[in-house]
């Protein structure tokens, strides 16, 4: 399910609890030498997710600091793709014992995602950095739903367990956790862009 939060609102809020993160998690950034950088939000991230995360782990850098009040820069971004694929796979259960079918059915899959960057001096408006794409993946497990005898089991003298409550949120359905992937493949994702823009050579902030 997708939620879309208008961007004055979301914009503003990405700014205070990234300020809040930081200063909770005990973070005392050196800004002395650091530039400033507008965010705004990266083409088809339609919940803010990345957005956040990218000004986040950016400020995180030491590099950068966040504003929308006359930045030096604007970190312009789009997500290109994002993409999940089976890597794991086992042979299907035949029924509650310990047979098996001669098939195999995924259990393990990857999500992709892929962003497009460009660093731009709004003074020139000219690109002082990319375009270019940078990509994470995060990995996930995940149960075969058309199987009865993947999706419960039966402990001894007691009643019949769903796998899925029992694991208490470590397995899900492929759908489930393909959605759940998400996020982590984001965090992935704004630490690359953090770690790749904080090399990038800029002139420095004029006081």
């Amino acid at each position: 399910m997708k939620f879309t939060i208008k961007t004055p609102l979301l914009r503003p809020l990405c700014l205070v609890v990234t300020s809040l993160a930081l200063a909770s998690c005990g973070y005392r950034v050196d800004q002395s030498n650091a530039v400033s950088v507008d965010i705004p939000f990266f083409k088809q991230d339609t919940d803010g997710m990345l957005t956040t995360r990218v000004i986040s782990e950016l400020s995180r850098t030491g590099a950068y600091y966040y504003s929308e009040k006359s930045p030096k820069y604007e970190l312009r971004g789009e997500i290109v793709s994002s993409s999940t694929d089976n890597i794991g796979y086992q042979y299907r259960r035949k029924d509650a014992s310990t047979k098996l079918e001669d098939r195999l059915v995924p259990n393990e899959g990857r999500r992709t995602v892929k962003a497009k960057i460009t660093l731009i001096d709004l003074a020139s408006g000219a690109p002082v950095y990319g375009p270019v794409t940078i990509e994470a993946s995060s990995d996930f497990d995940f149960v075969d739903p058309d199987n009865y005898y993947d999706l419960t089991f039966e402990p001894p003298g007691a009643p019949t367990e769903s796998v899925l409550d029992f694991s208490l949120g470590q397995l899900d359905s492929r759908e489930g956790a393909s959605i759940s992937s998400l996020d982590p493949a984001y965090r992935a994702l704004a630490e690359r862009i953090a770690d790749t823009l904080s090399r990038v050579r800029v002139p420095q902030q004029v006081q």
